[in-house]
């Protein structure tokens, strides 16, 4: 569903811009370009919708452990509790790896796309504030959709690696409480769970070259505003 809305909403775009292309009397090799580079936009915003989406499967994984664990703690210590221990482990493990498979199958495309729309905040917003105005107004609801679309695709791949950091912690310290109240031979199985769940804590990188979280937010927004103040300054100097 969320592969044909992008190829819907791509195949909108591509109409506005060749209407105005074409109203405009622009060459047929400009019209080719600005459809080419439209439309090679399908594949890395697929990329990261399936990344999003495998993702929350993954947090909501880790959700799942958390309501097991919860509904163990309120039942007797038997052979059956010992065993959904065991399994929840196990199944931990798992996730673990579908972390890393995460890493390994989006790390790549994540890295270029953070870059792509660093690069596109930092230059739409120069366009946006620190050009004169007068264009025309289709140009300009087309820079502002371009900026606000850029710092959705942002928040779009660092929020879900914080809600799966947020709830493989959840699970760490329900592992951590419930070991206090356990007896042998359940405690030390519930001790190595935990150490298993602060050892393999999931982090999702770019390509293992930095982390992928909502932190990177700020150093973005900062490193925004000290670009565009040496365009603005190199702009403003150009015109005197």
């Amino acid at each position: 569903m969320g592969v044909c809305w992008i190829i819907i909403m791509h195949t909108i775009l591509c109409f506005i811009v060749s209407s105005y292309h074409i109203s405009n009397g622009s060459p047929f090799p400009v019209l080719c370009c600005t459809l080419v580079s439209v439309l090679s936009q399908v594949y890395p915003i697929t990329a990261v919708f399936l990344f999003v989406v495998t993702s929350y499967a993954s947090a909501n994984a880790y959700q799942t452990i958390l309501w097991d664990l919860n509904v163990l703690k309120n039942q007797p210590m038997d052979k059956e509790h010992y065993d959904r221990l065991i399994s929840l482990k196990k199944h931990h493990v798992l996730v673990c790896e579908t972390i890393d498979h995460i890493n390994n199958c989006f790390g790549w495309i994540l890295g270029i796309s953070l870059l792509f729309h660093f690069v596109s905040i930092i230059t739409s917003s120069f366009y946006l504030f620190g050009n004169e105005r007068g264009r025309e107004a289709l140009l300009e609801q087309m820079d502002i959709s371009f900026f606000i679309s850029q710092i959705l695709h942002i928040l779009l791949i660092c929020y879900p690696p914080d809600l799966i950091q947020e709830k493989a912690d959840a699970v760490l310290k329900e592992l951590i409480q419930m070991q206090i109240e356990m007896r042998e031979p359940h405690k030390s199985l519930t001790n190595a769970f935990a150490l298993q769940a602060d050892h393999f804590f999931p982090e999702v990188t770019a390509v293992y070259f930095y982390p992928i979280s909502g932190k990177i937010i700020p150093k973005i927004m900062g490193t925004t505003l000290t670009y565009f103040i040496i365009l603005y300054q190199f702009h403003s100097s150009e015109k005197q």
